[in-house]
């Protein structure tokens, strides 16, 4: 638990990031946007009424490298997890890593929107400017926006589920016969491997059926 905070883990987590393979870099980026939708839209329908997960990308430059930094370090450090532990169980349970860490990159984030953004009680700019966007601070900020933070957290599986269904598909299970010695020994082998992919691609259309059937059971 401690070991995150020495700055050989750091210096070791970084090195994972930057040799990981492009693909991993890539499913990297739909984390982060997944993380987005999810945090910005607590209910479907507000995914087309009111499209904050876009908006919000427009309201502090600052609040968006943070973001994409914090996600980026829930993605890596969750899946350095996997790729690393020795334990079976460890590999079904790092999934769970982000239920802590995504929440902590949303508060960090959303501090620095808070500090950055005039935002009416709608949650919109009235009047946005890309001065006002480029500057940290914003001297009309409200920090009891802050408060808008827990319904980020009504889709706090999203995340986690994605990055579950990227592990159980690419990252080998820890075996005793086999001895990983570097990243790319420990993923599946992803351009010999279609079946995988296509079997990571049904997975997230399931999710997206779930989704629509929990919060429209109407439709048929």
């Amino acid at each position: 638990m401690f070991k995150i905070l020495s700055k050989e883990y750091w210096a070791e987590l970084r090195d994972f990031a930057v040799q990981s393979p492009p693909l991993i870099k890539r499913l990297c980026i739909v984390f982060i946007l997944s993380a987005n939708i999810a945090g910005t839209t607590p209910y479907p329908e507000a995914l087309f009424d009111a499209p904050y997960f876009l908006h919000i990308w427009t309201w502090s430059l600052l609040a968006d490298v943070v973001f994409i930094f914090t996600m980026s370090l829930c993605f890596f450090m969750t899946l350095e997890v996997a790729v690393n532990t020795k334990s079976k169980i460890t590999y079904f349970l790092s999934p769970l890593l982000t239920v802590v860490l995504v929440p902590i990159g949303y508060a960090i984030s959303w501090f620095f929107v808070c500090i950055g953004t005039d935002l009416d009680s709608e949650l919109s700019v009235e009047k946005w400017s890309p001065i006002d966007f480029i500057l940290p601070v914003s001297m009309e900020m409200e920090l009891k926006n802050m408060a808008y933070l827990m319904w980020g957290y009504n889709g706090l599986w999203i995340p986690m589920f994605f990055i579950a269904v990227m592990i159980f598909s690419f990252v080998r299970r820890p075996s005793k016969e086999a001895e990983f010695t570097n990243f790319d020994e420990s993923l599946t082998n992803f351009d010999e491997s279609p079946l995988q992919v296509l079997l990571y691609l049904i997975a997230i259309c399931i999710l997206f059926i779930v989704m629509v059937k929990l919060f429209f059971p109407d439709i048929p």
